[in-house]
């Protein structure tokens, strides 16, 4: 994965913003996912998973072709 640089010096919190929007959208639009096993929500005091939910990723070009 490449990371961006202002030539400039820049916010690097307004950059950091630009690569994880882009990051997740191509997540969000070129792969699919489910969950690799059962998990449940521990509600006390905050709201993890016990398994801190794993999931199976999946390019969705590949998922058309199976």
């Amino acid at each position: 994965m490449c990371t961006l640089r202002s030539a400039e010096g820049g916010d690097s919190a307004q950059l950091a913003r630009v690569e994880l929007f882009v990051f997740l959208r191509h997540l969000v639009t070129r792969f699919s996912w489910e969950p690799a096993e059962e998990d449940k929500l521990v509600f006390f005091p905050t709201i993890p998973t016990q398994k801190r939910y794993p999931i199976n990723v999946r390019r969705r070009d590949q998922e058309q072709a199976v």
